[in-house]
């Protein structure tokens, strides 16, 4: 059995109607032409006249299983999924157990289509429930189980790709931010390294007197000149030699104008000694 005929639906012809008239008549409103017209419409493919033939016959006969059955068959080929998984749970709701199973079997197909795996599974079940010896159902359950696994492995292993890509960007974040710690410790470290250094170089130059002395003094000039605001003549050599001549001069000046000094006469005694 292929995989196509397996999720085809169950389509329940109006064909029974005749043996349906003693146990679920037809309304007395229902068009029995409108209904047959579907069903040649349906069987040529044209599913979209026959789908507006079985709505039509379902205004006139709103309770009526069979036709919510083939409603829903007609929306199935037309795709449109949710709502004939509606028709079929409506048919679900029939007194006949065979249009019941029948209905779970075609809601487990729709389901299948939509990749509802869980739904299809538990359609499938209600339908072998009903009846036991349904093959289709069986096969279909089984198909079903395997595509939820296939499913399950997937989503398994999309997931671990997230959780694979999430710790990749973990690491490269944490390497990152170690990175940067290592390279503030380093700086951290230098900038240790340079305080030390300066003082024991400023240690050095407190524990040597020579240089201490010699640094004092040079404090001490500074601290002089800067309080006294004064600060060194700068003067060519040419008017040194000039303020040194005149030096000399006053200093003559100054010596020829001092009395002369009195050498005393040391007196010559006539004893020798």
């Amino acid at each position: 059995m292929t995989l196509k005929k397996i999720l085809s639906p169950n389509f329940l012809l109006f064909t029974f109607f005749m043996l349906l008239l003693s146990g679920v008549p037809l309304c007395a409103q229902t068009d029995r032409s409108r209904v047959n017209e579907a069903n040649e419409a349906y069987h040529k493919g044209d599913y979209e006249s026959a789908l507006r033939g079985y709505n039509s016959a379902i205004t006139e006969d709103p309770n009526n299983p069979l036709l919510h059955f083939n409603q829903g068959d007609a929306q199935y080929k037309l795709k449109k999924y949710d709502e004939a998984l509606t028709a079929f749970e409506k048919a679900a709701g029939a007194g006949d157990a065979s249009i019941r199973e029948k209905a779970y079997f075609n809601m487990g197909n729709t389901y299948f289509a939509q990749q509802k795996y869980q739904e299809a599974l538990d359609a499938y079940k209600k339908a072998l429930d009903i009846d036991p010896s349904d093959r289709a159902a069986k096969t279909n359950l089984e198909l079903t189980l395997r595509e939820m696994k296939k499913q399950n492995k997937q989503q398994q292993q999309k997931n671990n790709s997230k959780d694979s890509n999430k710790q990749n960007k973990d690491q490269q974040k944490n390497k990152s931010d170690q990175n940067k710690q290592d390279q503030q410790k380093k700086n951290d470290q230098q900038k240790q390294n340079n305080r030390d250094q300066q003082n024991k170089k400023d240690d050095k130059q407190q524990n040597d007197p020579k240089q201490n002395q010699s640094q004092q003094k040079n404090d001490q000039r500074d601290n002089t000149r800067q309080r006294s605001g004064q600060k060194p003549l700068k003067i060519s050599k040419k008017e040194a030699e000039r303020i040194l001549n005149a030096l000399r001069s006053e200093e003559k000046e100054a010596q020829k104008k001092k009395p002369p000094v009195k050498v005393p006469v040391r007196r010559k005694t006539d004893k020798d000694w």
